[in-house]
């Protein structure tokens, strides 16, 4: 059965069903533009600010403006890598510490329903610890923020989310901020413990160059006889014993410092022993170091001074002498074992020098670069109080509902369409059913005296109703020609047309009584059979109540052209008669009838009920040689229009094609 549906989209069909289903559509798109709007109004306001922040990523020099270098993958890893550090949790602490956001209800909630039900109950519910409620603000506060590069340039955007507009610009300054603060703190606690470390090597180069100075200065005072000996100096002797006396004044100006300090300690303790006696109040360790200095007189100030004086005058004094000395030996004529020693011992002290010389030059330039330390990263713009909320974006909510929702009307438009809506054109219809035989019937106005459309078929007018009625002929011509070949259907009487519907309300009477008269106006004798089982049908469109009934004949005799002359009502606008007959009637019963029908009539046109109506294996639509399936535009289900199809073909005995009509089809289309 049936030809091969067609793949091609007709933009007439797709409009012909939107505009069948507008309501459909314009229902779906309004739920959906009210469901978002409600929604909208609904869920919380979210405000949304973001800071700027600038990377420097060059690495320079304090001290040397021109040092840097430049490489385009170290700093795309180095803005990466920042990107991360700023959203680190231990940055994100450090700013809910900052500004107490354990105390703030948005990122601390009360306990949840569940929890105060529990308590309610009195069921010991064990309360969150400080760690589990640090916890629990930090997700929140990182479900709170975003922090990204900004496409591949230095910028990083810094901002959070909040239902306060100015809460969301200040956490979002605040946390900028502190990451730069860490940053400029990492920074200097980098360089002093480099500082910290080099002072640890310089003391240590200090401790080696006194060794070797301590080395050349014994090595020659334990040959310093050997070495007046062999030079003959006498002056370098008198220089050892006054580096000797020197040395001996020394030590006695340290010990006498060292009584005097002893002394003054003494006297402390006796005035502190004293207070104590008094019961004073409370002294802190500085108002005690205080107290040291203001009790001690005068008189022992001084002392202390001139003691202290005079001990590095001796110091200095004995450095240089021993410097004198060394300059002395070095400048003597000497054999060439001591002379060796002699200036590797120097040497050494040389080199031990330089070495202590450049680590406290180092020191000195890493406090110099903490002291003038600077962070990386800088705010170049500060995260401003927003004027409207970010979330939830109602121009944007409503634009895609919109769009969602006319995508999804015209979606439910098809799937009504093809699940229960109807066909809205013949080339919907043939593509489809499968079906090639089909023709359109345009609407008609009921005429003004209330008689049928039908009445048109009267050989005297022309319209574009009475024009579908002859296509409709000559497809059921055709259909039949298909079925018997063109020289059977040249000579062949009798033809049976069934025109039935799926449901009620079709128009099937109407095409029914068209289609006969079309016949009928062309010179052939036509039956027509109302197989309607009560009122209604052809009968009501002629205007009387009930024709005698086909069925009653067959209890008598085989019918003759008296009997259907007899028993049938003529149409009274053409040469067609008209009968009635029940469709339950059994096959045995009826069909004499039929094929006495068949030899005194070209053509028998058989008004059916609707399919759901017919029983398989009896009735007429079982001696029906062609079947006009009626479908209402916009309104039959497509499914049970094939359905009825494949129901009645089962009832034929030939294997002939559908004829299928859509009536009622807006003229514009017809």
């Amino acid at each position: 059965m049936g030809g091969q549906a067609s793949d091609e989209l007709n933009l007439r069909d797709l409009a012909g069903v939107l505009r069948a289903r507008w309501r459909v559509v314009f229902l779906v798109f309004l739920i959906c533009v009210i469901a978002a709007a409600a929604a909208t109004a609904l869920l919380p306001i979210r405000y949304f600010a973001a800071a700027l922040v600038f990377v420097d990523v060059s690495r320079k020099d304090l001290l040397d403006p021109t040092y840097h270098t430049l490489n385009g993958n170290s700093e795309s890893a180095r803005v990466d890598s920042e990107v991360e550090i700023l959203g680190s949790d231990g940055v994100l602490m450090q700013t809910i510490q900052s500004e107490v956001l354990v105390e703030d209800p948005e990122f601390n909630p009360p306990p949840g329903m569940w929890r105060r039900l529990r308590e309610a109950a009195g069921e010991d519910v064990e309360p969150f610890s400080a760690e589990t409620a640090a916890g629990l603000v930090l997700a929140r506060f990182r479900d709170a923020i975003s922090v990204h590069r900004r496409g591949q340039t230095h910028v990083i955007s810094v901002g959070v989310r909040s239902r306060d507009a100015a809460k969301a610009a200040r956490l979002a300054t605040a946390l900028a901020r502190i990451y730069i603060a860490n940053q400029l703190d990492t920074k200097i606690g980098n360089l002093r413990a480099a500082r910290d470390i080099i002072a640890m090597q310089a003391e240590e180069a200090r401790a080696s160059l006194i060794r070797a100075e301590t080395a050349f200065g014994r090595f020659v005072f334990d040959n310093l006889d050997e070495i007046v000996a062999l030079s003959g100096r006498a002056e370098l002797r008198e220089k050892q014993q006054r580096i000797a006396a020197l040395a001996a004044e020394r030590l006695e100006l340290a010990n006498q410092l060292t009584a005097l300090r002893e002394r003054i300690g003494a006297q402390n303790r006796t005035v502190f022993a004293e207070a104590a006696t008094f019961q004073p109040p409370k002294v802190t360790e500085p108002a005690r170091f205080k107290l040291d200095e203001g009790d001690l007189t005068v008189a022992l100030r001084e002392q202390v001074s001139s003691m202290t004086a005079a001990l590095d005058a001796a110091e200095i004094s004995v450095a240089t002498e021993r410097q004198a000395l060394a300059s002395a030996v070095m400048t003597t004529t000497l054999p060439p074992h001591i002379l060796a020693q002699l200036y590797g011992l120097q040497q050494a002290a040389r080199n031990e020098t330089a070495n202590y010389q450049a680590l406290l030059a180092r020191s000195v330039d890493l406090e110099t670069q903490a002291s003038l330390q600077m962070a990386d990263s800088r705010i170049v713009s500060a995260a401003l109080t927003p004027a409207n909320p970010s979330f939830p974006n109602v121009t944007l909510v409503l634009a895609l509902s919109c769009v969602g929702g006319l995508g999804l009307g015209v979606i439910s438009a098809f799937v009504l369409e093809n699940m229960a809506g109807g066909f809205t054109s013949v080339e919907q219809m043939q593509s489809v059913l499968g079906q090639s035989l089909c023709v359109a019937l345009p609407f008609e106005k009921r005429p003004l005296n209330g008689f049928s459309v039908a009445h048109a078929i009267d050989g005297s007018r022309s319209s574009a109703f009475v024009s579908a009625v002859q296509r409709l002929r000559t497809t059921v011509d055709v259909a039949q020609l298909k079925m018997a070949g063109a020289a059977q259907l040249q000579d062949a009487t009798g033809r049976v047309t069934l025109v039935a519907s799926s449901v009620a309300g079709e128009g099937r009477s109407t095409i029914a009584l068209a289609l006969a008269r079309t016949y009928a106006l062309s010179g052939m004798q036509v039956l027509i059979i109302d197989g309607h089982r009560g009122p209604g049908g052809v009968q009501r469109l002629l205007g009387v109540e009930t024709a005698s009934q086909m069925e009653d004949m067959s209890f008598k005799r085989w019918p003759t052209v008296e009997d259907f002359r007899a028993f049938a009502l003529k149409d009274p606008h053409s040469s067609a008669v008209l009968v009635s007959a029940r469709t339950d009637v059994p096959r045995p019963t009826l069909d004499p009838l039929i094929a006495a029908a068949r030899q005194l009539f070209d053509h028998i046109i058989i008004d059916g009920p609707p399919v759901d109506e017919i029983v398989e294996g009896v009735g007429l639509p079982a001696r029906a040689d062609t079947i006009v399936v009626v479908a209402r535009a916009g309104r039959t289900a497509q499914a049970k229009v094939l359905a009825s199809i494949h129901r009645l073909s089962a009832f034929m005995q030939s294997a002939t094609d559908p004829v299928v009509v859509l009536s009622q089809t807006p003229k514009a289309r017809g």
